[in-house]
């Protein structure tokens, strides 16, 4: 029964990941043939690397990655106290704000009419506003001041965490040491992590809940039993915690869940997949008592501002990429209470799935969402830095010159096109199950953000899982070019051989 389940739910995702592949390539420009070469190129790196790695020790190894990691720490510091970005006065005005406040005077009293209408608006945001407030809180206390450093170094930290957290997972998952710096090396040049440096943002915070918890799955899919108990607890404390960052970090909660009951007996899994379940429902229940607690809303203003779930929904299925527009939130404001609120989205929900004319134009539509968030490599950072004020010329050329955006393209072209066939590798019945639980991670985003309101730097969030999964298509891939070549060279042999 149980492998009834696990092949029915793999074909389920690799029809997904089928119908995902072909409308990601549809949508692919220019820039896939230079992708095609730099995949190449890691391929041969990775290669070369194989054949020598009996000559480096574990030590070098490590060596190697804390170089590159120190090497790109020192650009994140340096790009992100150059760029005259401010994260406590621009994006997230709001939060960020009513953070200050807290940290500052210990209440959320005194906060302007237009914060507490955007947090009662938002409750999502909630989880972020406290972990923004508790750093302001120890940053005050070490420097006598909230400045934009402030954001600066906490994103930095975040990414660090990150970066480091995916290169460990990546050692539990491969088995040889090639496979894990590839990974570490690709996560620490990541030039999404490098221009989100100093956006303060819960994108890039969230990241710092995903790695780690992917890292103790990992541990956890290959320890001892007792072990187990401890890194599944963990992993569920980061992903509750994470959830109340970034919403979307509940898809790595079902993730993890569904691995788990499909890996284990039900003597762990159902503990493990209740902790999963049970972490994301207490941390955000403790995060919305806390903000009516604290006063940052009440029952009252939630009512009346509150967006309903199926604003997202609503928002997007619209014919614009299913992103944020003003329009849909302008009428979802003026539609009334939450009830009224909610009543108008399904209504307008409705209309728009009925507008789009059967299962032929809801296709149309997802590989429209697909393009929209699948095909845009630089997360749209320009969007936030371009009110920025750099202070010399390298910084200036980084943000503003079409080199740094080819950069961003191209390399997550690349990474795409070693991910696609990593997910096929994901799909086999002996593959790692921290692999596979990764792939189940990704899918899951991909059908989430068909459905949900989407944007480009949604998937930041699932960049640890990118880069291990980007990582496993790389070895894949030489692989199988290994074998072919084998089998080439044994073809051309008899061949010679008869002639003789």
């Amino acid at each position: 029964m149980k492998k009834a389940k696990t092949a029915l739910l793999l074909t389920g995702m690799g029809l997904c990941l089928a119908v995902f592949a072909v409308c990601w390539l549809l949508s692919v420009r220019w820039y896939l043939i230079p992708a095609a070469a730099a995949a190449m190129l890691v391929c041969l790196f990775r290669t070369l690397l194989r054949r020598n790695e009996f000559r480096l020790r574990d030590k070098h190894f490590t060596l190697i990655f804390a170089g590159c990691c120190l090497f790109m720490l020192a650009a994140e510091i340096f790009f992100a106290f150059t760029s005259g970005y401010e994260p406590v006065l621009g994006d997230p005005v709001v939060y960020g704000a009513a953070a200050q406040r807290l940290a500052d005077t210990g209440s959320f009293e005194g906060i302007s009419e237009i914060q507490r209408i955007y947090a009662s608006r938002y409750p999502n945001t909630w989880g972020m506003t406290f972990l923004t407030a508790g750093w302001y809180f120890l940053w005050h206390r070490v420097f006598g001041c909230i400045d934009a450093a402030a954001g600066y170094a906490l994103d930095i930290i975040a990414i660090q965490i990150t970066v480091v957290f995916t290169y460990l997972a990546a050692r539990r998952i491969f088995p040889t040491r090639t496979d894990a710096l590839i990974c570490g090396i690709s996560s620490a040049f990541c030039p999404v992590y490098l221009l989100y440096a100093p956006v303060f943002h819960s994108d890039i915070i969230s990241t710092a809940f995903s790695a780690p918890a992917i890292y103790l799955i990992a541990r956890g899919m290959k320890s001892s039993e007792k072990r187990r108990y401890g890194c599944f607890a963990g992993a569920a404390l980061l992903t509750g915690i994470g959830n109340t960052i970034k919403g979307t970090m509940v898809l790595m909660a079902i993730a993890a869940s569904i691995i788990l009951l499909l890996r284990f007996k039900p003597k762990l899994s159902l503990p493990a997949a209740a902790m999963m379940t049970g972490c994301v429902v207490l941390a955000s229940t403790g995060v919305m008592q806390l903000g009516l607690a604290t006063g940052l809303s009440s029952r009252e203003l939630l009512n009346e501002y509150r967006y309903p779930v199926v604003h997202w929904i609503m928002m997007g299925a619209n014919s614009r990429g299913g992103g944020y527009h003003a329009s849909d939130s302008r009428y979802t404001r003026e539609a009334g209470d939450f009830e009224q609120k909610k009543q108008a989205d399904i209504k307008k929900l409705r209309y728009r799935i009925k507008k789009m004319d059967g299962p032929a134009g809801i296709m149309v539509r997802a590989k429209l969402k697909v393009y929209y968030v699948w095909n845009c490599g630089d997360r749209r950072y320009s969007r936030y830095l371009s009110d920025t004020s750099p202070e010399n010329d390298v910084t200036y050329f980084i943000i503003n010159s079409e080199f740094t955006a080819a950069v961003c393209w191209i390399t997550h072209a690349c990474q795409m096109l070693c991910i696609l066939p990593a997910m096929v590798y994901a799909l086999r019945r002996h593959a790692d199950p921290a692999l596979k639980f990764a792939g189940m991670t990704l899918t899951g985003l991909i059908m989430f953000l068909v459905i949900w309101e989407s944007a480009p730097r949604y998937t930041i969030t699932y960049l640890p899982a990118m880069h291990l999964l980007s990582a496993a298509g790389v070895k894949y891939l030489c692989d199988v070019s290994r074998i072919n070549c084998k089998k080439l060279r044994e073809h051309l042999q008899k061949q010679r051989a008869a002639a003789i």
